[in-house]
């Protein structure tokens, strides 16, 4: 693949990962009202949804859509369904003031990190245009002779491009004073992303 293609491509995709959106939401929540490791470990979910909607995009998912639009159509629904329930557990969690900085530290177990991976990813494939934009960009700007080569650097380029952005987001915002500042207005700010994740929930659910 030609080095021109690849970093428009990559450009292409960079400026959509730090387009702020309902991954953005769930990481920043993460890194703020858990701990640095689990907003690393909800990063790298989003690393790896973003390979499996790419991968999909390069095996053709948009022909799939295509030949089978209610399968497009159902999983609009349950990834719209997905980001109201997150939104629904952001407004119960909101009044909860139970844990501290350091009790919410010494509470990590593999098991909440591991929660914080799948919570990632599935935010990741909660919608499936995403999967739409991957095809779009391929389609205009992936050469028609690309090697299976090609396909693994760009894949990879993609789950770095994902996690780094988002572990960066997560190791800023878990520092202590964005932290101290979310712990003190945590009603309000879980208000506020409870109502945007079911704003965006319901946007996936009815868009075309």
């Amino acid at each position: 693949m030609e080095i021109l293609s690849f970093a428009i491509i990559i450009g292409s995709l960079a400026l959509g990962t730090v387009s702020p959106g309902p991954s953005f939401i769930m990481i920043a929540k993460t890194a703020l009202g858990k701990t640095r490791k689990d907003g690393i470990f909800a990063s790298f979910g989003m690393g790896t949804g973003a390979v499996i909607f790419a991968g999909l995009s390069l095996g053709g998912l948009q022909l799939l859509f295509s030949a089978i639009p209610l399968l497009y159509s159902a999983l609009k629904i349950i990834g719209g369904c997905y980001l109201c329930y997150m939104a629904w557990k952001t407004w119960l969690s909101r009044n909860d003031f139970a844990f501290t900085m350091g009790q919410h530290i010494a509470g990590e177990n593999r098991q909440q990190l591991l929660g914080s991976f799948y919570t990632g990813l599935l935010t990741q494939l909660s919608n499936p245009k995403t999967a739409i934009v991957y095809t779009s960009i391929f389609a205009s700007l992936m050469p028609k002779n690309y090697t299976f080569q090609d396909a693994a650097v760009l894949l990879t380029c993609i789950f770095l491009l994902e996690t780094c952005w988002y572990t960066f987001v997560s190791l800023v915002l878990s520092h202590p004073i964005p932290r101290t500042i979310y712990l003190k207005a945590k009603s309000s700010i879980d208000k506020v992303t409870a109502g945007i994740l079911a704003g965006l929930g319901i946007s996936v659910i009815l868009s075309d």
